[in-house]
């Protein structure tokens, strides 16, 4: 907004006043963010901001991320289509199938790390991966907590 021709600094304040009316959409979640840019977009190409925006030589930069907002939409469309038209096996009786396999891989290695028989960087890797499986235990429970919590509420 420190343009020396007037007119272009007034509105330049003036379409920083509805970007601000807008918040920061980066933070909002993918579908969110992508109705609040189709809507920023809608105004600034609409009849009361328009002429500001051309005003200050952002015609092209509005028409691209019209664009790439659409573009996005496009393709988290086709990816969720996708997501949805995956089979959906029985994770249950997989999982019970493989669980006494891993349970005899993880005593196997443990047996290998104790008598010192495992190769070289073995037990590096089972250290980083127990550490990725707490993770992924600490993200389960909080998500477990969060929709129990939500549960409760809703009644």
């Amino acid at each position: 907004m420190t343009s020396p021709i007037d007119e272009e600094a007034e509105s330049a304040a003036l379409l920083e006043r509805l970007m601000n009316q807008h918040g920061n959409v980066r933070e909002l979640p993918y579908n969110e963010e992508t109705a609040a840019v189709k809507s920023l977009v809608k105004d600034l190409q609409g009849e009361t901001y328009a002429p500001h925006v051309a005003q200050t030589g952002l015609t092209s930069w509005v028409e691209a991320l019209k664009t790439q907002n659409d573009e996005f939409a496009t393709t988290f469309d086709l990816r969720n289509s996708e997501m949805a038209g995956r089979p959906n096996g029985n994770v249950k009786s997989v999982r019970q199938q493989l669980d006494p396999l891993y349970d005899k891989i993880v005593d196997r290695i443990n047996a290998a790390i104790t008598l010192e028989i495992a190769a070289d960087g073995v037990e590096t890797f089972v250290n980083e991966l127990n550490e990725k499986i707490k993770y992924y235990q600490n993200t389960l429970a909080i998500r477990s907590g969060r929709s129990q919590k939500d549960e409760t509420v809703v009644e």
